[in-house]
């Protein structure tokens, strides 16, 4: 007997079976499609018949009407679909050898006006599966088509059109994403999608920019080729000057947030070059950062509608744009180029942004921002942007000044503003650091009784009750072993966990290898051996788990003051004991 053949019986066979069965009558089984994949042969034969193939792409590629059957609308494409993507022979080497009579139709969907809402998502799923598992081929084919993806990127507002671009390049196979990178370079894909930024197509401008993230970060390398193509001098240029014309706010908003994502894979090419050119990219960024200023100034691109909250119209917002904007100056901060810091000052940008974190008391986004930007420049080594903070963008002043309106407010019953506990974080990491900078000490000097009455008052008095547990006795990082952030409440707003523990004052290391207990009352618990307090160290969890015996109870009793640490606890004491 031979076994290659075998199967058990499904619903297929008694279909197969009747004389005058339909497609359709196969589609509506729900084993046809694992039948197939199982090579049950009398279904094979029927469904590698060209006539039947060409039904199959008909199902995928061609809309019905809206009142057409439920089943034609919805399961006979989808079905259809895993069975043209189901990888048997029989079926692939018919549309593989008459390609324009049947992937051409799947090729020039793409090319209507407009997409059907339904047939869309099958037709993208079947694409991007043949790419997958025929790469070769279908990428073969498809560079026959140079019309392919332009027509695509007309369509770019589509969600499962713009999934399907993106995930040309974010395959799991390193092979498939070689040769999908290089048959996007070859149809020019990254120019394609920097020219959709242009105002005529700002109901894509969040998709644009969301595809050429996904395009330079998904391709399984250190840096991206695409990137690389991004990080030219045409298309830097380029991208920067789109982003940049009058009335095209959309483009601006998305395309900023492309330029923060380039200059973070610009600090992960600096970390493996010794190259000190400075990239074309930053350079285009920096010839035209008074532009970008005055977006900070107005909020939005000049021409371009300023953003406007309809129902509370008297209440100013930030913007999403700005709040872009502040990312890519923290990101550009972080290169740590000489060149970035002097065009920064050049334009007083510190002194607009320590206006508007005043200024915005309610965007914690803003507020985030602004602070890593502070600490960047405190913690950094170019002291001239360190004077211009306190100097020309009166930090210290304009936060003492903050400080006190909130108090006063608060004193007549309002809330507190939400920008306080950032500006506070800000000046304690400032107090902090001029114990290691004497720059930093010298520009508080300088600041005279401002900032001394404010530390005394305000600034260390609250520090101590922040840092202050609510019982029990303070753990290492709060007594200032660490420093740093974990020895102040700044902690709480630049990383710090805040899971303060509660460690017993009476809690002795040696109880668990002596067998004594801390508690006069523990009389009982003297006795036990010293075997079985081995036990008590870490409380085996398949001993004492069901707690059903009287040894266990007393186990549990013995350990009932237990410390639990969280993972920076434990980095943190085994630190100190290392030291």
């Amino acid at each position: 007997m031979s076994w290659k053949d075998f199967s058990f019986p499904s619903p297929v066979d008694d279909v197969l079976k009747r004389p005058d069965f339909t497609l359709e009558d196969l589609l509506d089984e729900d084993d046809v499609v694992s039948d197939a994949r199982n090579r049950k042969q009398m279904l094979i034969l029927y469904l590698a018949r060209p006539d039947v193939v060409e039904h199959l792409f008909d199902f995928v590629c061609i809309p019905c009407p809206d009142d057409a059957d439920p089943k034609r609308k919805y399961r006979y494409p989808a079905v259809a679909s895993e069975l043209i993507v189901a990888e048997v022979k029989e079926i692939t080497d018919v549309f593989f050898e008459d390609k324009p009579k049947f992937l051409d139709r799947i090729i020039d969907y793409f090319s209507q006006d407009h997409l059907d809402e339904l047939l869309t998502p099958v037709v993208c799923r079947t694409l991007i599966t043949l790419i997958q598992s025929h790469t070769s081929l279908m990428l073969e084919h498809l560079r026959t088509k140079d019309e392919f993806l332009p027509s695509m990127l007309n369509h770019l507002n589509d969600p499962s059109v713009s999934e399907f671009v993106g995930k040309l390049s974010g395959q799991d196979s390193v092979e498939v994403v070689r040769q999908c990178v290089l048959y996007l370079i070859d149809k020019h894909f990254i120019s394609l999608l920097v020219e959709r930024f242009g105002p005529q197509y700002s109901y894509e401008h969040a998709d644009v920019a969301l595809v050429i993230t996904e395009a330079i970060n998904n391709t399984g390398r250190s840096v991206s080729p695409l990137a690389q193509l991004l990080l030219s001098e045409s298309a830097s240029k380029k991208l920067v000057a789109t982003l940049l014309l009058p009335a095209n706010g959309s483009a601006f908003e998305a395309g900023v947030q492309v330029l923060t994502n380039l200059v973070h894979i610009i600090a992960q090419m600096d970390q493996t070059s010794d190259d000190e050119t400075l990239p074309i990219l930053i350079s285009e960024v920096l010839d035209n950062f008074a532009s970008f200023k005055q977006v900070l100034e107005l909020g939005s691109t000049p021409g371009s509608r300023v953003p406007t909250l309809l129902t509370l119209p008297s209440l100013k917002p930030f913007g999403l744009s700005r709040c872009r904007l502040l990312e890519l100056v923290d990101a550009l901060i972080s290169l740590e180029y000489d060149a970035v810091d002097s065009a920064l000052l050049d334009v007083d940008l510190f002194s607009l942004i320590v206006d508007l974190f005043a200024q915005y008391e309610t965007n914690n986004f803003l507020h985030k921002t602004v602070e890593s930007i502070i600490l960047k420049i405190l913690e950094g080594t170019n002291d001239a942007l360190i004077e211009s903070l306190f100097a020309k963008s009166k930090l210290v002043e304009k936060i003492v000044d903050l400080e006190s309106r909130n108090r006063a407010a608060e004193a007549e019953g309002k809330p507190r503003k939400s920008n306080l506990a950032y500006a506070l974080a800000i000046l304690d990491r400032v107090d902090e650091l001029s114990h290691a900078k004497d720059l930093i000490k010298a520009q508080l000097d300088a600041c005279g009784d401002v900032w001394n009455n404010f530390a005394d008052q305000v600034l260390r008095p609250r520090r101590e009750i922040e840092t202050t547990p609510l019982g029990g006795s303070k753990p290492p990082r709060l007594d200032g072993a660490m420093g740093g952030e974990f020895g102040s409440f700044s902690g709480g707003m630049s990383g710090g966990s805040g899971n303060y523990v509660d460690m017993s004052s009476d809690l002795n290391d040696d109880d668990d290898e002596s067998g004594s207990g801390s508690d006069d009352s523990s009389g009982e618990e003297d006795d036990i051996s010293s075997e079985e307090n081995d036990d008590d160290e870490d409380l085996d969890i398949p001993d004492d788990a069901d707690m059903d015996s009287e040894r266990d109870s007393r186990d549990y009793d013995t350990d009932r003051v237990e410390v639990l640490l969280s993972k920076l606890d434990v980095e943190t004491l085994l630190e100190i004991s290392a030291q």
